[in-house]
């Protein structure tokens, strides 16, 4: 029969190890930003000649969480008369159209062409002092988009959308429909869903009215949450409301994180090491428990066969629990499971096989040696 020396089994045990591991890692190494990007959109940009009094958004969640639909209406007041564009809208990856309406009347919103790139002496110069300049402090073509403090979007003149109106000077009431997609965050083990509009484009008005927001999650059975506190009746269950007189935040979230079984919870809660270090030491226990009644059989066997056997296998076994921990964990959260959540984990856990071997392999052979020279006495 084929043996090694103690320390031949250990230095394969680690060479085999660490190819396997390095072949993991290298699988993994080059995931995707853990984002499923749905629709994003905004308050309007405003021309100079044009103040909106007032914003309603109304919100209206689906039963499956997977899109919404947004109704907004601005009250405006027009301070001059004539053909011109009151607003630049920025919406992406809605569903359907994106419809308007101006003091109930539906209008055709149109993507902005190249050629408005020149400012001068076109409508779309009503906006030039929202632009962004460069180093040299010329004006540039475009705008800041600002989804948090500390980060946000460039966006060009022809991201955005526009209609041109002949519009008399006063009051009036524009509307905007369409239907939200849902963003979904994989970078935990659950998915996170969410739906997002952008308040911030509010900051540039030349005054801020008053904002009403209303979320009907009627037709949905989950648990929401929103990042702009409690609604007037402190829940998000039914249709609920909320009224500003400022901006509350850059930018809406409103949240949904499905629930999980009570194994699911604790398998997180252990992470891959915690699964991976609990068996180990069951499985531990049980060779520990064979090497022992074979060295009472056999205590003056000079190398102990169960010692070799589990020498070269224990990294394989390891290697083992590790990919699988994650599969494990995604198994018992089921359909809202993120393949991505759990790798940052596993790359940590990889690091420290060689160590867990050596200790593993080590307490093997202190096992052997110790029971070796106690039955020989």
């Amino acid at each position: 029969m084929l043996t090694f020396s103690p320390d031949r089994q250990m230095r394969l045990a680690i060479v085999l190890l660490s190819l396997e591991a390095v072949a993991t890692v290298s699988l993994h190494a080059n995931m995707a930003a853990p984002f499923v990007e749905g629709t994003l959109s905004a308050s309007p940009f405003v021309s100079q000649f044009v103040d909106i009094t007032q914003e309603n958004i109304h919100i209206e969640i689906g039963k499956d969480f997977k899109q919404a639909t947004y109704s907004i209406k601005y009250h405006i007041n027009a301070n001059r008369s004539g053909t011109q564009i009151p607003l630049l809208f920025f919406a992406s990856d809605y569903q359907k159209d994106f419809e308007v309406f101006i003091d109930e009347e539906a209008i055709d919103l149109l993507d902005v062409p190249d050629n408005f790139n020149r400012l001068e002496g076109r409508p779309i110069s009503d906006f030039e002092y929202l632009f962004e300049t460069d180093y040299k402090g010329s004006t540039t073509d475009r705008i800041s988009l600002m989804t948090s403090a500390t980060s946000g979007y460039s966006l060009a003149l022809t991201d955005l959308k526009y209609f041109e109106v002949d519009l008399p000077e006063g009051n009036h009431a524009i509307s905007v429909r369409y239907i939200a997609s849902a963003w979904t965050d994989l970078s935990g083990y659950i998915n996170t869903y969410s739906f997002r509009y952008v308040l911030s484009p509010a900051a540039y008005w030349k005054s801020f009215g008053i904002l009403n927001i209303t979320i009907d999650a009627s037709s949905f059975d989950g648990e929401l949450t929103t990042n702009i506190g409690n609604s007037s009746h402190g829940g998000l269950s039914e249709a609920e409301s909320w009224r500003f007189d400022s901006i509350p935040v850059e930018s809406l979230m409103i949240t949904y994180v499905p629930q999980i079984s009570t194994l699911a919870r604790t398998l997180i809660w252990l992470s891959p090491a915690g699964i991976v270090l609990i068996i180990l030491l069951f499985i531990g226990l049980i060779n520990a428990s064979f090497i022992i009644a074979h060295r009472k059989k056999n205590p003056d066997e000079k190398s102990n066969e169960l010692v070799t056997f589990s020498s070269l296998l224990s990294p394989f076994i390891i290697l083992f629990l590790i990919a699988s921990a994650n599969d494990w964990i995604w198994k018992a959260i089921g359909e809202h499971a993120s393949y991505y959540g759990g790798y940052g984990t596993l790359f940590g856990v990889v690091i420290f096989v060689p160590t867990l071997s050596i200790i593993y392999i080590g307490t093997i052979r202190a096992i052997d040696k110790y029971y070796k020279n106690k039955f020989m006495l």
